[in-house]
């Protein structure tokens, strides 16, 4: 079961008790958590399940909790059990841009712990967030024993840079109507999206303002793409909407 943390207010950091009260975990419950979660982690051999079970720590962040900060040594880096993370870039003139919410199975901070330099963007909890923690050395120990771990890891970035080569050329070269439809269609279940997020954080998701994101919405709406039902957007013309995402409408 994940431990219980002492919250600090002042930081919004967790505190984790002693090692020796951090519950033991075993590579089948490593790999149920993992698989549940949908992190492609999960499907390691369990030799190297076993050895990740012997440094992973659960950790538990409330709504608004930092995970880390920016430009701080990165320590190791989080998988996603629950709850949704954004990460978003501070620059000098105090201006924040959001670059991604991660949810449920994917990895955050493992770039710079992989290059052993800083984290060049915070991490914040958008609600309660559970994770699995890796700290950084004693996971360089185990990919040097584990190559197939290593490898596994290689497959994590190339998608996550695969996503954010399509975010940079979302955010160049098409308007705020495109790039929502874009991101209504891939994150629609079943017809709808349910958007886990504020609406000011997913216009900075995607480039703009909340009130541009607004107009915007109601357009889809008037063309007969979406209706919105507060924080569920009902898809109604997929076909539309998907020709708008493309640049084809």
């Amino acid at each position: 079961m994940p431990v219980s943390l002492i919250w600090v207010k002042s930081s919004g950091l967790a505190q984790l008790p002693s090692a020796a009260t951090l519950p033991t975990m075993d590579a089948t419950q490593l790999a149920e958590r993992l698989i549940a979660c949908g992190c492609l982690l999960g499907e390691l051999p369990p030799a190297d399940l076993a050895a990740l079970a012997g440094v992973i720590e659960p950790r538990h962040f409330p709504a608004g909790a930092t995970l880390f900060r920016q430009d701080e040594p990165a320590a190791g880096f989080h998988v996603v059990e629950t709850g949704r993370v954004r990460i978003a870039r501070l620059a000098p003139n105090g201006r924040e841009q959001i670059l991604h919410v991660f949810g449920p199975g994917e990895l955050i901070g493992e770039v710079p712990v992989f290059q052993g330099g800083r984290y060049p963007a915070g991490a914040q909890a958008v609600g309660a967030v559970a994770s699995l923690w890796i700290p950084r050395d004693q996971f360089v120990r185990l990919g040097e024993g584990n190559p197939v771990l290593l490898l596994d890891m290689l497959a994590l970035l190339a998608k996550r840079l695969r996503r954010f080569v399509g975010m940079i050329d979302d955010l160049a070269l098409k308007d705020v109507r495109t790039r929502l439809a874009h991101h209504l269609i891939s994150a629609q279940r079943n017809g709808a999206v349910e958007l886990d997020v504020a609406k000011a954080v997913l216009a900075n998701l995607l480039g703009t303002k909340a009130e541009t994101l607004s107009r915007t919405l109601k357009r889809l709406e008037e063309d007969g793409c979406i209706v919105v039902h507060g924080p569920r957007i009902e898809i109604c013309d997929a076909t539309l909407l998907d020709a708008i995402a493309t640049g084809l409408d």
